[in-house]
């Protein structure tokens, strides 16, 4: 069984033997021979450099990468040491990547989701520099730990009167607001009993706790949000536990700030 995943630093000397074994000593970009800029290519946030990898042996079978930098390529699978060997250059996109509409078989679908998250962060990273340093969840986090985070961010718009979150529903999603506002709510049609706006968080105890939403949260003014989804903040946090420290300790506090603002609104 093959599996397709990220390439890890470990990877560098076989995805250079690939290469070695494929295009010898000609291929068009030396980084890929060079172990430093390698190693540089697989923690870069502009590229992803994937691995197969066969589950039984361990052993590395092939490689490829989606380098922006180069002008956005689409990951062609180099591989050696099989029966036969196939080695298809990557194409360069002269256009917008749109797959929403495309039908994938299911052996193409993890690849295909490693590719496109790549595309959306480095659309999605631009806006989120702006809003995300000076909200509360990303503070004491250093420029390159907060680009880190956002990386793994998507963003979502929601018209007013319309639902974030919903009480009882497990999406495993957090959502920081940027801007505009929400009313929270226990049940549907029950009165508030609070409200949320720029640089506050939605469903972070859902989030940290991998459990339902206990309340929900409609949005009460067009509202723009950072949304970190469960999988994705375990995977980056397993790779960067000081952005995990960092974090944890954030939401924590807005917990805190949550619950005093509960305990004030009963005593009333």
């Amino acid at each position: 069984m093959i599996a397709i995943r990220e390439a890890a630093e470990h990877d560098v000397e076989p995805i250079r033997e690939v290469f070695h074994s494929a295009y010898g000593e000609h291929y068009a970009h030396p980084e890929f021979y060079d172990p430093d800029a390698l190693k540089k290519l697989i923690y870069d946030d502009d590229a992803l450099i994937l691995v197969a990898e066969d589950e039984e042996t361990g052993r590395l079978l092939g490689t490829g990468a989606v380098i922006l930098d180069l002008g956005a390529y689409v990951p062609a699978m180099t591989f050696h040491r099989v029966e036969r060997l196939d080695a298809v250059r990557m194409v360069r996109l002269l256009c917008p990547l749109e797959v929403e509409d495309v039908q994938l078989h299911d052996t193409s679908g993890p690849v295909a989701d490693l590719v496109v998250a790549l595309f959306r962060k480095h659309a999605v990273l631009p806006r989120l520099a702006q809003s995300l340093p000076g909200t509360p969840l990303f503070q004491g986090l250093s420029p390159e730990q907060t680009e880190c985070l956002a990386g793994i961010c998507t963003l979502a718009a929601f018209e007013p009167g319309e639902a974030i979150t919903r009480a009882g529903a497990d999406d495993g999603q957090a959502y920081l607001l940027l801007s505009g506002s929400a009313s929270v709510a226990i049940s549907p049609g029950s009165e508030p009993v609070g409200s949320v706006g720029p640089g506050e968080t939605l469903g972070e105890f859902s989030l940290l706790r991998s459990t339902a939403h206990a309340a929900g949260a409609t949005a009460t003014a067009g509202v723009e949000a950072a949304v970190i989804a469960r999988e994705p903040l375990e995977q980056l946090i397993r790779r960067r536990p000081d952005i995990g420290l960092v974090l944890y300790r954030n939401f924590a506090s807005q917990l805190g700030e949550k619950l005093l603002q509960a305990d004030e609104q009963v005593a009333r």
